[in-house]
């Protein structure tokens, strides 16, 4: 029967010894070359120790020196206990350093990914909501201009004056600019350098150790965050708000018949502002995922 099989080897007395011989192999196999030669030299020498004690208690040598029994008898019982001590102190060593190790790993991804977070929330000098409220003076500036995002004009309507647009875009640039510290090249060069320590030695660390390290979607969705708001985006939209003013001074001072297609600008100016959008969204995202990383790699 296929149970009864099963049942026999499950009990067998032959698996308890094969589970034995494996962890003997494995001790064997990490112990240094050195205390293996000390290993078998002692025992070699407690087997001829052990073989002269039985010859000399057979024929009774041992029978009128008790000093000198007591004194073979330990070097005999040294021979032999001396490498399991050894043996012993060396895994028990080796596991304390082990654990050691796995501490720190632990202490220094919690360190970075403290510090990640803390550079983060400290690129807008009044966190989420503050990034939150100029969101949505952008989108009231947005709707009001480019209604429903509509950059269709009849013919027949009345030529388009760029001067609101122009006060806008002056308007945005110095709202963004308050929104963000002075030395925001410089905090996002420290995430993109935190990012790259969690992500390489300390991951590396982790898993040497036996830690966890975290899902393999969400390092990619912070990785991507990370690439977003420390790329040129925001160096690029300030030039790209100061090109477009440029261009819509030029568009009204030029005769009807020579101006640039309406719906063209309007595009232009619709992408601007959605392009500065999403990036304080990518930032809002990286200031919440990297404060859920710090508090997951935080060392107990």
């Amino acid at each position: 029967m296929p149970s009864l099989r099963s049942f026999r080897t499950s009990v067998s007395p032959r698996r308890p010894k094969a589970r034995l011989r494996a962890e003997l192999q494995v001790v064997w196999s990490e112990t240094g070359s050195t205390l293996k030669r000390v290993w078998i030299f002692l025992w070699t020498n407690a087997v001829i120790l052990l073989a002269l004690g039985v010859w000399g208690d057979n024929s009774g040598f041992w029978t009128d020196k008790p000093y000198l029994t007591n004194t073979f008898s330990a070097l005999t019982s040294a021979a032999f206990g001396v490498p399991v001590a050894l043996i012993v102190l060396q895994r028990v060593s080796a596991s304390e350093a082990d654990a050691a190790e796995a501490r720190s790993a632990r202490r220094m991804a919690g360190r970075v990914s403290a510090d990640l977070a803390l550079t983060v929330s400290a690129l807008v000098r009044d966190g989420i909501p503050a990034m939150q409220a100029v969101q949505g003076s952008l989108r009231d500036q947005r709707d009001s201009l480019v209604p429903n995002a509509d950059y269709w004009r009849s013919s027949t309507a009345p030529r388009l004056h760029y001067q609101p647009y122009i006060d806008a875009i002056e308007s945005v640039i110095s709202t963004v600019e308050k929104l963000f510290i002075a030395n925001t090249k410089q905090h996002l060069a420290e995430v993109s350098a935190q990012w790259s320590i969690l992500t390489t030695e300390s991951r590396f660390r982790l898993l040497g150790t036996g830690n966890q390290w975290l899902p393999g979607q969400q390092v990619e969705e912070i990785g991507a965050l990370i690439f977003t708001v420390t790329g040129p985006i925001l160096e690029d939209w300030r030039r790209r708000g100061q090109e477009l003013r440029e261009w819509y001074h030029r568009e009204d001072q030029q005769p009807e018949s020579l101006s640039f297609g309406e719906m063209d600008t309007l595009r232009a100016f619709d992408s601007w502002l959605n392009a500065i959008m999403n990036y304080i969204d990518a930032v809002i995202d990286l200031t919440k995922k990297s404060s859920f990383v710090a508090r997951t790699l935080e060392s107990p």
